[in-house]
């Protein structure tokens, strides 16, 4: 499967709305509240903006032409045992994209991105009963999951 991260774009913000209200998605992330697109624009809008200032990379999951997926890098506080920041990673596969393996790669493309990026400790927060991700997450190198 040929997967690409693409640095996300303006035009892609209804699609990255769609998948974060996805009922499944909310139920599994930590703010479990749907966003207004006004709140989606506006964190769009900033993420776009000062990626670099903010430590923050968004990407959307391509494969064959189809958007199937996101996933977002984030710096974390000081690793006090590497010496440097590590970085949070999130991500989600879109509703009709699920079930086929693109979570996995989805994940291991993530954190390559995030090692180029320089960062040693990788880490996700992640359900406990979200087996799927705990699994992708362990495959692909993260190193680090705190579980909630």
């Amino acid at each position: 499967m040929l997967m690409l991260l693409v640095p996300a774009r303006a035009e892609h913000a209804e699609l990255l709305l769609h998948w974060r209200n996805d009922p499944e998605c909310l139920s599994l992330c930590g703010n479990a509240e749907p966003v207004t697109p006004e709140q989606h624009q506006r964190w769009l809008a900033d993420i776009l903006e000062n990626r670099q200032s903010k430590c923050q990379w968004l990407y959307v999951a391509m494969v064959v032409g189809l958007c199937i997926g996101s996933a977002r890098i984030s710096e974390h506080p000081l690793d006090a045992w590497a010496m440097r920041a590590g970085c949070r990673v999130s991500y989600v596969v879109g509703k009709e994209y699920r079930g086929r393996g693109y979570g996995k790669e989805l994940v291991a493309q993530t954190v390559a991105k995030a090692k180029e990026l320089g960062y040693v400790t990788i880490s996700a927060r992640i359900k406990r009963h979200n087996m799927r991700s705990m699994v992708c997450a362990m495959v692909a190198g993260v190193n680090t999951v705190e579980f909630f």
